[in-house]
């Protein structure tokens, strides 16, 4: 890194004793890795792919992004549950206000979800590129997806993508 983006890249890793092939990036430049995808690796493309993609969560500041979004959501959140409350009381019918106010609610979730693989696809194409131009081979990428696919198979049947915080793997393959 040149000098002026060393502190502002300046990664803490934290290693995780858990079997769990997972790893995870917070705001300051906090990399949290579990030491069961250590384990699960078969070489360093692999690993540099699931680091590049979660250094690429802080480089492109996405934690930072959904709270922007949530700010900018709070007051549709707000004017449904009016719009629920002054419903409800003009028909004289509770369930008229639930049920404004629900669908104010699933709405904002839709979105957070909808936002959130958005934010994965995009870590997902910004770390690949990362990963490529540092002199690691693309198809870890790949390879790591797969994977992830085989570990999480016993709890996934692929149903309600979008209900997911996360693009299926196999789209992300």
């Amino acid at each position: 890194l040149p000098p002026d983006a060393s502190q502002r890249y300046a990664w803490k890793l934290l290693l995780i004793r858990d079997p769990s092939v997972n790893a995870f990036a917070l705001p300051g430049g906090y990399l949290g890795v579990h030491l069961g995808l250590i384990a699960n690796v078969a070489n360093a493309d692999e690993l540099a792919s699931v680091l590049a993609h979660e250094l690429s969560h802080v480089s492109q500041r996405h934690i930072a992004r959904l709270l922007s979004q949530q700010s900018r959501q709070a007051p549709w959140m707000i004017a449904s549950m009016v719009l629920g409350a002054l419903a409800a009381s003009k028909a004289r019918n509770a369930d008229i206000g639930s049920a404004a106010i629900v669908g104010g609610q699933a709405m904002m979730l839709q979105n957070q979800l909808n936002f959130s693989r958005d934010m994965e696809r995009e870590a997902d194409r910004v770390g690949f590129g990362v990963m490529t131009e540092a002199g690691f081979d693309g198809s870890g990428f790949a390879t790591m997806f797969d994977k992830l696919q085989q570990a999480s198979r016993l709890n996934d049947d692929g149903g309600f993508p979008y209900l997911r915080s996360h693009p299926l793997t196999t789209e992300r393959m």
